[in-house]
Order: C-alpha cells, then sequence, then structure tokens
C-alpha cells in the first residue's frame, strides 16, 4: 500500500490523489497485466534507465520481465507537483525481491492522464 503519510506538498485534488494511489497500489501488487489496464492503449513509459515502451503489449512484457523477481514493491510519497493531468511526484520506493534483498530508490516521475483517466505517459528518473 502506498504511504502518503509523509508528503510534503501535495498540489492534486483529492479525486487525483485517490486515482494516483489507486495507481501505485496497482503497482504495488506486481502485476504487469491489472497495471496496463489504467493505461491507454497508446502508453509511453520511459524507465529511468532510458528504455522507453510504447504501447500496452511492450509495457506489460518488460514490466513483467522486470518484476519477476520482486516479491514487494512500497512506495514513500515525498512531494507532488502539477495537476489533474500532468504531474509530478518525487517517490522512496522499497524494494525487496525474492531472495531476500533489500534497497529503496529515490525516483522522481512525469506523469501525463489522457481525457478519459487513464495513464497517457510516464517517465521515470533516478
Amino acid at each position: 500500500m502506498p504511504i502518503f503519510d509523509a508528503v510534503h506538498v501535495n498540489q492534486l485534488d483529492k479525486d487525483t490523489t485517490a486515482w494516483f494511489a489507486d495507481l501505485l497500489t496497482v503497482i504495488e501488487t506486481l502485476d504487469a497485466h491489472a497495471y496496463v489496464q489504467l493505461m491507454t492503449d497508446d502508453v509511453v513509459l520511459q524507465l529511468s534507465d532510458g528504455t522507453v515502451l510504447i504501447g500496452r503489449d511492450e509495457v506489460e512484457q518488460a514490466l513483467a520481465a522486470a518484476w519477476a523477481p520482486l516479491s514487494s514493491l512500497t512506495h514513500h510519497e515525498r512531494n507532488i507537483y502539477g495537476t489533474a493531468e500532468h504531474f509530478a511526484h518525487e517517490t522512496e520506493v522499497e524494494i525487496r525481491t525474492k531472495d531476500g534483498a533489500a534497497l529503496t530508490s529515490v525516483t522522481t516521475s512525469w506523469i501525463d492522464r489522457a481525457d478519459n483517466g487513464l495513464l497517457r505517459s510516464a517517465r521515470l528518473y533516478g
């Protein structure tokens, strides 16, 4: 479950914050198929290593492979700046692997939502 207790700045309205929390909750299930259901068909996802994934199928395949060694992800949100359609968030992500390793990744992501409320693009840095 994403953690919003330590958010310093949140410029999103209540509904968008709820949408975003739901999105993070799905990511934390590590179910790539469920995650892509929240995206437009032509979604663009740029990963922190510069890899660009286009379309639900490509995103699902890549994330399923990337998430296979993981046992859990937990987002600790710090700041969220922007509007309902375009926003950036800073987060610390606790990552645990199936072999027992643990690490924390500090990232910033830029999020764009389509008019229908689906995720249109995300760019991850960090």
